[in-house]
């Protein structure tokens, strides 16, 4: 599974191995196996030629081809990261089970973990991105507050559900309220 220096595999091993207790899709389509692999493929390929062209164009050998490759490294090396990243993070659901939630690779949580939770509203002016380049995703996503100094699911004081376009319907709503209301986690202001 790539990405599991991100979040800890045992961890979400061990929440999945327990009973579902509700599945939420994020509106992202997940990205095929192939399409990845075409993906790297296409940033090898480019970074290759891009060497193969400073080795071209370079009369002075050892200054301007030095520079050229720890550029073309730096931003393969970032392509490689992004490419696997978002292909293995887009499109999946969260998954609340008896023991946590997990959203793969960038969420797992316990329920002991977790101090409280909220809704964030996504309309309007604070609307996401959508899932096609001129659509817009509006919904309401999961807030959590976890222990601990660090908040592990929020971007930039954001939901990071939202950020992946994972909303709730009413009844999904209900649902998770009663969950957290039996696992003792409040509802924050």
């Amino acid at each position: 599974m790539p990405l599991n220096f991100m979040v800890n595999e045992n961890k979400i091993k061990s929440i999945l191995k327990e009973r579902e207790l509700l599945k939420v899709n994020s509106l992202n389509k997940a990205v095929a196996p192939e399409s990845r692999k075409s993906l790297l493929i296409l940033a090898s390929g480019v970074y290759i030629i891009g060497l193969a062209y400073g080795l071209w164009i370079s009369t002075d050998i050892n200054n301007l081809m030095v520079m050229w490759s720890i550029t073309l490294t730096l931003l393969y090396g970032f392509s490689i990261f992004i490419i696997i990243f978002l292909t293995t993070a887009k499109g999946s659901p969260l998954i609340i089970t008896e023991k946590g939630i997990v959203c793969r690779p960038i969420v797992a949580e316990f329920w002991e973990d977790i101090e409280s939770y909220n809704w964030e509203e996504f309309k309007g002016g604070t609307c996401m991105p959508g899932s096609t380049l001129f659509s817009i995703g509006e919904g309401i996503s999961l807030k959590l507050k976890t222990k601990g100094l660090l908040p592990r699911t929020q971007l930039q004081g954001r939901t990071i559900f939202g950020t992946y376009l994972i909303f709730f319907s009413p009844e999904q709503m209900a649902i998770t309220e009663n969950i957290f209301d039996q696992q003792g986690i409040n509802k924050s202001q």
